[in-house]
């Protein structure tokens, strides 16, 4: 009874040992399957994008990436940001960029072309800088030269408190663009200076650049709110103009017009001199659906000899010059 009790234990033990051996490339062959998968999640996972390259200083962003500013900076009568190479992000992130000097009021606001905030220089692309933050004083808050760019969400702003009868503030521009150049500029604040938002000359390049003026704030500017001058191409909507001009520069209106652009659902309104204009040789844009209203001079005004669709659904109480008759009303 022992032996076979023994032998018992012994085939006992024997077909555990079978059973145990059978188990365990099952095991083991589930071990590989579960690493074989978390391998292939680890490959299929977005890579970590790497942290803005850190600003705290005036300088030149001379290579692809992102930038993010970590500090106020405050310069005196002097240029800060130069972006020389395409591929660039530059966030404010809150951070304000200042310059005080010997311009008007104690800005860098000065007669011949002066300081600058950020400069995008020419010939690049795929360059951005992006708000939230603030760009104070300079004579220049952005100016683009030949490139594309999109400027988004930032605030330029200028010494105020300067009385639209008699403001004798210096030629100085909010955000400018200059050129072959294909500039998107969204909802930006652009505030007391001659020029809020300026395109000089610059003609819309096509294909792939985007040539939008969408949303933008822009008030209490000493000219102009928004102009194109000998501008092409370009596409205006959705934005605001109010309280510009003045009395020692003319003409004056919220949005000044240039050749061959779309401006539609935009309000310029209570602006010290016209609200839409469109000056000599300044022909083929297209006026449709925008308010202007309350303007110290012509809400809309084309000046003689001038061609350009203006469009009755504008909303506006009078007109003047080459614009068609009917398209504004008193009682609108």
């Amino acid at each position: 009874m022992l032996e076979q009790h023994k032998g018992g234990d012994t085939m006992f033990v024997k077909m555990e040992r079978v059973s145990t051996a059978l188990s365990c490339p099952t095991t083991v062959r589930g071990g590989v399957l579960m690493a074989a998968m978390l391998i292939a999640l680890a490959l299929m996972a977005p890579a970590a994008s790497a942290a803005p390259a850190p600003v705290s200083t005036c300088q030149t962003l001379g290579a692809p990436g992102a930038y993010a500013l970590t500090a106020d900076i405050a310069v005196v009568d002097a240029s800060c940001i130069s972006i020389t190479a395409g591929d660039v992000r530059l966030d404010l992130a809150g951070h304000t960029i200042s310059c005080t000097g010997s311009g008007f009021s104690g800005s860098c606001q000065v007669d011949a072309f002066g300081s600058t905030g950020v400069l995008v220089a020419s010939s690049v692309s795929d360059v951005s800088v992006m708000g939230p933050g603030t760009i104070a004083g300079f004579d220049n808050g952005v100016v683009i030269q030949d490139s594309n760019a999109l400027v988004q969400g930032i605030t330029v702003t200028g010494p105020g408190g300067c009385d639209p009868a008699s403001c004798s503030r210096p030629i100085s521009n909010g955000i400018m663009a200059i050129g072959l150049s294909g500039v998107n500029l969204l909802g930006n604040d652009v505030s007391n200076y001659a020029l809020g938002l300026r395109l000089l000359s610059v003609q819309c390049p096509g294909g792939a650049a985007a040539c939008v003026l969408k949303g933008n704030t822009v008030r209490d500017n000493n000219c102009l709110g928004i102009q194109l001058s000998n501008s092409t191409g370009y596409t205006l909507t959705q934005n605001v103009a109010r309280g510009n001009g003045s009395t020692p520069c003319f003409p004056t209106a919220g949005i000044g017009l240039g050749t061959g652009n779309t401006v539609t659902n935009n309000d310029s309104s209570s602006n010290f001199g016209f609200g839409i204009a469109a000056g000599p040789g300044q022909n083929g844009n297209i006026i449709i659906n925008n308010t202007a209203r309350g303007n110290t001079g012509a809400d809309l005004r084309a000046f003689p000899g001038t061609s350009n669709i203006w469009n009755d659904n504008n909303r506006c109480n009078t007109q003047s010059g080459a614009v068609p008759s009917g398209v504004c009303n008193p009682g609108e």
